[in-house]
């Protein structure tokens, strides 16, 4: 007790007095001064660690406060298709920290339709990457990020290896497709690159959509710029199709009007992204010359 009040900057006797008044005001026994040592009961210790909450929980509300105060979101909740490199995010996250901005992010994976519907449900405030044209609502605007290329991808162990280019459709048509499922829960989910009575195997994202095609289970589309690094390594080959290669358009999409800084900052940080993007890292030149393919309408 003595070194309690010292560090409290009071008396032992003036400290006991109180705690003392506090006891009788909450009815409830706080120090246990048996053995003449005072302890913590153990209601006490379950008083302190939900007083210290309620303190961080104000403190929070406070800083929320002063965000808000300064046009700042407290949360800024950022869809990303599953077409788009996590890798790409980073550095344009790592300069967001850089500005000070208050506003805490969350990323969000969308597939397809999931991504539009992401937007326009409010699950999210900014899409990157989404897919196809833009469903009519008058809240929504996109800004075109490209174009990104598709290669008709299996691995070298594969029976379509081996077969004769371009490839027929009724020779794809008996070996398993991989899909990333779309994400979309009210609006109608979407496949493409499938062929009519083809088998499938549907994946959640698309390292599980690359891992399947260089395991061999299955055969499909993938984007050039997540392809490449795979035909590089010999894990993966590119096959011409009857069908031809393929590419389909990506869209940076957001709701106006624009309200809050953080939103604004993505806007404009965005402006300079296009695709395709870069490429990754670990690909190199001969890979994607060896993955060179024509063209064909949104594969995936």
């Amino acid at each position: 007790m003595a070194r309690a009040a010292q560090a409290l900057g009071k008396v032992p006797s003036a400290l006991t007095y109180q705690l003392r008044k506090l006891e009788e005001r909450l009815d409830l026994l706080l120090v246990d001064r048996r053995g003449g040592r005072a302890q913590l009961t153990d209601a006490a210790r379950l008083l302190v660690a939900d007083a210290r909450a309620i303190e961080q929980a104000l403190d929070d509300a406070l800083q929320r406060a002063r965000r808000a105060a300064l046009g700042y979101e407290a949360e800024l909740t950022i869809a990303v298709d599953a077409i788009v490199p996590d890798d790409a995010l980073w550095p344009l996250v790592a300069e967001f920290q850089r500005e000070g901005a208050p506003t805490q992010l969350r990323f969000w994976q969308e597939v397809m339709s999931g991504s539009w519907e992401a937007l326009l449900s409010g699950r999210a405030d900014i899409v990157i990457g989404a897919p196809g044209d833009a469903p009519a609502h008058r809240e929504i605007r996109t800004r075109s990020l490209g174009q990104i290329e598709f290669l008709y991808c299996v691995a070298p162990h594969h029976p379509l290896a081996r077969a004769a280019e371009p490839l027929d459709p009724h020779v794809i048509a008996a070996h398993c497709a991989i899909a990333v499922a779309d994400s979309a829960r009210a609006m109608p989910r979407r496949t493409a690159g499938i062929l009519p009575g083809q088998p499938v195997l549907t994946v959640p994202d698309f390292h599980y959509k690359i891992a399947a095609q260089c395991a061999g289970v299955g055969v499909g589309y993938l984007p050039r710029h997540l392809a490449d690094r795979e035909i590089a390594a010999g894990r993966l080959l590119s096959k011409e199709t009857a069908q031809g290669g393929g590419s389909a358009p990506v869209y940076l999409a957001w709701r106006e009007p624009v309200r809050g800084r953080a939103l604004a900052w993505f806007l404009r940080a965005l402006e300079r992204w296009r695709f395709p993007l870069p490429p990754r890292r670990g690909s190199d030149r001969q890979g994607a010359e060896n993955a060179r393919g024509t063209r064909r309408r949104h594969p995936r």
